[in-house]
């Protein structure tokens, strides 16, 4: 599965939904139905928000989320100033 860079809306590093069950927390602030595409109800995930196609939020569990947001954050980051540069 591939996501173009230019469909990426937002993402964002979740908590293991069991354990926020666990805390009362029903995780259904700006709920989207999601394609897990491991086992991201039971282990801290990625979420991928995604403004075109039939499956909108994207589930998944990298080794370390947190870096996996931060190099993906960076290359966002340098696509869309490349796409502004290309434009001007």
């Amino acid at each position: 599965m591939s996501i173009p860079f230019d469909q990426i809306e937002r993402v964002d590093v979740s908590e293991s939904e069991v354990k926020g069950l666990l805390k009362g927390d029903l995780h259904l602030k700006g709920f989207r139905p999601a394609l897990k595409v491991d086992w991201a109800n039971f282990l801290e995930h990625v979420v991928i928000d995604k403004s075109e196609g039939h499956i909108r939020r994207i589930l998944l569990t990298p080794n370390d989320p947190e870096e996996f947001k931060n190099i993906l954050d960076e290359a966002l980051f340098r696509y869309k100033q490349d796409r502004e540069g290309g434009e001007g």
